[in-house]
């Protein structure tokens, strides 16, 4: 049973930043490619808002404390996410986001 109300997920991705394929999602239209380690994530739907909350995680790194994710520019279609390894921009082969708010 899907719940759609306040405080529910918005969107959610899972992604392969390896080779920019989308692996499944909910509410989100495209992935684009920006470089190593730098994506942007547009929603299938413009939110209302660009106060929404972006929670991610991936991993397919080194194991490194320092894998990680950073989320760039946030708008009402889209927000960036950034991957790093070590100090560097980095393709991971699974990268996740979940977004609350904005509708």
């Amino acid at each position: 049973m899907a719940y759609h109300g306040d405080n529910a997920v918005t969107a959610w991705i899972k992604y392969n930043s390896t080779t920019a394929t989308l692996n499944d999602d909910y509410g989100f239209s495209s992935i684009s490619d920006q470089g190593t380690g730098n994506f942007i994530l547009s929603f299938s739907t413009t939110m209302s808002n660009d106060n929404y909350a972006v929670a991610a995680g991936g991993g397919g790194g080194t194991g490194s404390l320092s894998d990680g994710s950073n989320i760039g520019s946030i708008s009402t279609g889209s927000f960036r996410q950034e991957w790093g390894n070590g100090g560097s921009y980095y393709d991971f082969n699974r990268c996740y986001a979940i977004v609350c708010g904005g509708f």
